[in-house]
């Protein structure tokens, strides 16, 4: 078992690559497409941006229970003490400007506890961060940012993105997440697993699981410290979130 402490120092700057997928179960049993129809494909949209294009890989998705305006990177990043809130208009800019200012406001913030000893990288996605986020990956690939809109990303919601470590030889699949908030054991609403495909040498692959489980978003409240337990096929991860950690996420 890992176990770790991600505090509001901040982590390394590593990524966890968002899971693929061509659906998603919620909690009441509808398809997420059936729940959102009329809203101009937005389920089609929202499937996309949080897993990126479907390779046609088989997935399974489990319902288990929903240019900087001159601010320092801390103002943007901080201005908040929270915690995770809805996006507004006023915070889709700030969360622009994070985003143009790089990995440190966009990214960073968000990872859990990454290590390289560690079976999985991960990451929260929020409304405030998925914009941010956007922004970030559009400015690094030199193309123009086009900023999701507070509703969507609202619908959206908040999550985990889990994927097996780099290191081969260290990876898991990925099989639950749920939170710990003193006696209480929070599981996420909606479970989404898909495969992914490491190399472990020429000619040599091996095939594992990512996923993204989603949790309401008063499950992050900075009201006390709490443990995300990451739960694979061959062993267990736990990362604490201090008061101070969960009060400084937008």
């Amino acid at each position: 078992m890992h176990d770790a402490k991600c505090t509001n120092e901040g982590c390394p700057n590593a990524r966890a690559h968002d899971p693929e997928c061509e659906g998603v179960k919620v909690a009441s049993g509808m398809s997420l497409t059936s729940r959102l129809a009329g809203q101009a494909g937005l389920a089609a949209v929202l499937v996309q941006f949080l897993f990126g294009a479907a390779d046609g890989a088989p997935l399974l998705a489990i319902g288990v229970g929903q240019a900087p305006t001159g601010q320092a990177p801390e103002a943007i990043q901080r201005s908040s003490r929270e915690g995770i809130q809805r996006l507004s208009e006023e915070t889709q800019h700030q969360a622009i400007d994070c985003g143009k200012i790089g990995a440190e406001c966009a990214v960073t913030p968000y990872l859990l506890c990454p290590s390289e000893d560690q079976p999985f990288s991960a990451r929260i996605a929020t409304p405030y961060s998925r914009v941010a986020d956007s922004v970030y990956e559009a400015k690094a690939r030199h193309r123009r940012p086009e900023p999701p809109t507070p509703g969507a990303v609202n619908v959206w919601g908040v999550g985990v993105f889990v994927s097996p470590a780099a290191d081969s030889r260290k990876a898991d699949s990925i099989v639950s997440v749920h939170i710990r908030r003193g006696t209480e054991t929070i599981d996420p609403s909606t479970t989404t697993l898909a495969p992914v495909v490491l190399q472990n040498g020429p000619g040599r692959n091996t095939t594992l699981s990512k996923g993204f489980f989603a949790f309401p978003m008063d499950t992050f409240r900075p009201t006390s410290d709490l443990t995300i337990v990451f739960t694979g096929s061959n062993s267990e991860m736990r990362c604490t979130l201090d008061r101070s950690r969960l009060a400084a996420l937008r």
